[in-house]
């Protein structure tokens, strides 16, 4: 048995030596080859491979090898350059794939040095075909890179002859031009030979006023290129020469102003600047001054009434000069909005100055001089408006309803043209003001109902509760400053007796025609309609629903547990476990130091000092780190524990929550136009908001009970809560309503009465006065969110009546009046008399001068 050992060991001693010198065969560096190949690292493996065939090696795998790896190369370099886009330049392109091509030759070279080992056909045949592809390909890249170098090549030909027609061609090629570079170099040359041809024919078109086709070739300028500034500014060049030629001097102006942000140095520009900015002015004042005469003319026409009204217009409605409505006369006498006006025609020579201040090489001296016609033009249009405003005054005690709206908003505009003048009309502009605003406010009377059910005995909650918070928000306490101005709000309770409330079932009690309801329903009820008809908006709120309630305090239910009641010691289970490692591991060790030494004396006893050394080298030192962490695990683990000692017990357990659920339904009856908006339910609805109660418990529950209340909702809370939430949306969803619905009051009366005047202007002749005139102006003042007006084409056509009526429209006043900022001045003192204003106002309205008595707040 000792003899066979010592063999053993002999044997491992020679194993051991052989592979020290190699196991297979293999120079180094045909074994880093075969290992950067394998790791597919295929130029590398190529480097190593041909240099292990320079040092002498020649065996099959090393030639099997190198076919591989130049084969993986190729197919790597042909795949990156058949798939890449049309802006790869055709020479990376090929040289790409001539280096394919050499590497695929280089494989197929290096799998016939094999002669005596059948190749696999599928390998072969998967490199042949490879090769075949690349050759192909080259074939084919050569063969499309010559032909469109020689289309282009003709296209840059005809380019001399007709550059439009070679451009246009070219879309075909445009594709090659970051591939070729000879397609680039001929493209620029077609596009520059083509920017010429179009410019020089349009500057001699031009020049020789051709101007239609001039227009052409700027046009196409612009087309083809459209990126340069040139097309653009010959067709502004055209269009300033049209528009002189025609004497529209602004435009031709305004044009020579366009070219020369995009060329400064223009011929035309800098040859014609000074003559059309001449003509310009000469052309506004002599259009200024022929303006003036016409004014004189219609002034001494008119009688001087400064109303802007014929004569012959007045004399053709004879029958209208009885009438003393001076308001209906006035209308009718209102044909169509012309310059035929003296107003349109000082607003017309306003312009003209406002516009020649803004010119260059206008003097100082004129510059003063054009502002102060500015200035007493103004003053003259607001005269105008004084009068017109003074002849309605006098229809006030007859229709106020009609002049007042109109009265307050003449002497507006005429505020915003001279605030000095209109000044002395206050009293009239006080009296108009406060007529508007009482016909701008809003009395509301607030009816609740409950629903009787909610009177039954287990509703759980208290319907006059509600009911009593509704009337606090909305009567008790005053609206906060988002809501619209003069809105109040009345109980019904305070001027209806008692009896009366709970007679009316439904909105249709108070004969109001209502949706879903009859109309006149109840009309019969005197008392009633004595007291409503001081309240322009009755709110139906309708309490369906007010519960609040809690469960589960009364239904405990019991748990059983465990607590930790005291400790005691005992033995520890551990420590014998630790005690056993112990012992065992001890054991261990003496047994393996035994084996050691006897291993030890064979090794001794063989006779060759070099497997001696071997075997004596397989003995390994004993270890006791073992036997050691046994020891360490026993000392640190007690002898003894401590032990609890549990008891069971019974504690209480409570699932409790609330339920709440709040609902009404409220209507918006607007008394003033006998309709009604439908009926909207509002909601707010808790179910099984739940929480826990923990009641009884231990110390020392073992399972972490506590004596605790876990998200436990409080009723009073939560019904706080909810009223809140409801009456937030009710008071939102109310003010919403009456924010719209102030405004249009005036216009849903205006937009009936229209259809009413419609329908009778087709049986009478000549149609009576439109009694909607003055109510489509109140919509206007109390128009507190802008509407789609313009889908009402009733409206629209008498927003057309009121501006022919006033003679100018509202953003004539805007563009022509004094600044804001020069009729705060005015109107707080800081200047002595009406500055002059170079710019264009922006209308009184949105002034913010505390003196300004147009300052209005009808609407929000």
């Amino acid at each position: 048995m000792k003899k066979t050992k010592d063999e053993i060991v002999l044997f491992l001693a020679l194993i051991l030596l052989v592979c020290l010198n190699g196991c297979a065969g293999m120079s180094p560096k045909q074994q880093l080859g075969i290992n950067e190949y394998a790791a597919g690292n295929y130029q590398q493996a190529v480097k190593y491979l041909e240099e292990a065939q320079k040092e002498g090696d020649d065996n099959d795998e090393l030639y099997i090898r190198l076919s591989d790896a130049n084969f993986k190369l190729a197919e790597s370099e042909y795949l990156k350059n058949s798939s890449v886009g049309k802006e790869t330049k055709f020479d990376e392109l090929l040289n790409g794939l001539e280096v394919a091509s050499s590497y695929i030759k280089s494989s197929l070279g290096y799998l016939s040095k094999i002669p005596d080992i059948e190749e696999d056909k599928k390998n072969s045949e998967q490199k042949n075909e490879l090769s075949q592809k690349i050759s192909s390909y080259i074939s084919e890249k050569t063969a499309e890179k010559e032909r469109v170098l020689r289309e282009v090549s003709k296209l840059r030909d005809m380019a001399n002859s007709n550059s439009e027609t070679a451009f246009s061609s070219f879309n075909d090629y445009l594709i090659y031009r970051p591939a070729l570079t000879e397609v680039e170099e001929i493209f620029l040359f077609i596009e520059d030979r083509l920017y010429k041809d179009l410019e020089t024919g349009g500057e001699s078109k031009f020049n020789t006023q051709q101007i239609i086709v001039a227009k052409e070739y700027f046009e196409k300028l612009k087309k083809y290129f459209p990126q340069r500034t040139r097309g653009a500014e010959g067709l502004l060049t055209i269009k300033a020469y049209e528009n002189y030629k025609n004497g529209k001097y602004r435009d031709a102006y305004a044009n020579l102003l366009e070219i020369k942000k995009i060329n400064a140095a223009s011929a035309y520009l800098l040859k014609n600047e000074s003559v059309f900015l001449k003509d310009l002015i000469n052309n506004e004042l002599l259009l200024i001054k022929r303006l003036e005469e016409d004014v004189a003319k219609l002034d001494a026409l008119l009688g001087k009434r400064g109303d802007g009204k014929s004569k012959s217009s007045k004399a053709s409605n004879s029958k209208l000069k009885q009438n003393k409505n001076l308001l209906q006369k006035i209308v009718l006498e209102t044909d169509t909005v012309s310059t035929k006006d003296p107003m349109k025609l000082q607003l017309l020579i306003i312009d003209s100055y406002q516009y020649l201040l803004a010119l260059p090489g206008i003097s100082e001296e004129q510059k003063k001089n054009f502002s102060q016609k500015i200035v007493e033009l103004r003053s003259k249009l607001a005269q105008r408006l004084i009068v017109r405003a003074g002849q309605l005054a006098s229809t006030v005690r007859t229709n106020p309803d009609n002049a007042y709206p109109l009265i307050w908003n003449l002497l507006h505009w005429a505020w915003s043209f001279d605030p000095v003048m209109t000044e002395k009309q206050r009293a009239l502009v006080s009296e108009a003001k406060t007529y508007l605003q009482n016909k701008g406010d809003l009395k509301v009377l607030l009816m609740i109902k409950n629903r009787p059910e909610l009177f039954q005995g287990g509703s759980g909650g208290v319907p006059y509760e509600l009911e009593s918070l509704i009337k606090k928000e909305l009567v008790q306490t005053p609206l906060p400053s988002d809501w619209p101005k003069g809105v109040t709000f009345h109980s019904a309770s305070d001027i209806l007796p008692m009896d009366y409330l709970y007679s009316l079932n439904g909105p249709q009690d108070l004969g109001i025609t209502v949706a879903g309801a009859g109309a006149g329903a109840g009309t019969g009820n005197k008392f009633l309609q004595e007291k409503l008809i001081n309240y322009d908006v009755v709110l139906w709120v309708n309490i369906m629903e007010n519960r609040a309630e809690e469960y589960g305090l009364d239904r405990p239910s019991y748990r059983n547990s465990r607590y930790t009641s005291g400790t005691r010691m005992v033995d520890n289970p551990a420590w014998y476990t630790a005690q056993q490692e112990y012992n065992r591991a001890q054991q261990e060790y003496n047994n393996n130091y035994q084996m050691n030494q006897q291993l030890a004396g064979q090794c001794d006893r063989i006779g060759n000092i070099f497997a001696s050394a071997i075997c004596q080298g397989t003995v390994s030192t004993i270890s006791s780190s073992g036997r050691d962490s046994a020891a360490s695990r026993l000392n640190s683990t007690p002898r003894y524990v401590q032990e609890n000692i549990y008891n069971d017990y019974t504690y209480r357990y409570y699932k409790v929550g609330v339920n709440i659920s709040m609902r009404l339904d409220w209507q918006y009856i607007d008394r003033m136009n006998n309709i009604s908006l439908p009926s909207k339910l509002l909601e707010y609805k808790i179910s099984n908001k739940e929480g826990e109660i923990y009641e009884g418990a231990q110390p020392g529950d073992v399972n972490g009970v506590k004596n605790d209340r876990i998200n436990v909702p409080d009723l009073s809370t939560e019904k706080k809560n909810g009223q809140g939430r409801i009456l937030s949306d009710l008071k939102e969803e109310i003010k919403s309503v009456i924010t719209k619905e102030k405004g249009l009051r005036f216009c849903h009366r205006a937009e009936r009465l229209l259809q009413l005047q419609s329908t009778e202007s087709k049986q009478s002749s000549p149609p009576s006065i439109p009694p909607y005139f003055a109510l489509y102006q109140l919509c206007q003042l109390n128009l507190a969110v802008q509407l789609p007006l313009n889908e009402q084409n009733e409206l629209l056509n008498a927003k057309k009546m009121l501006e022919q009526f006033y003679s100018i429209t509202a953003e004539e006043v805007k563009k022509y009046s004094l600044s804001d900022d020069e009729l705060t001045k005015i109107s707080s003192g800081s200047v002595g008399g009406v500055g002059a204003s170079t710019g264009s106002g922006a209308g009184a309205a949105s002034n913010t001068s505390g003196d300004n008595p147009f300052i209005y707040s009808f609407a929000r």
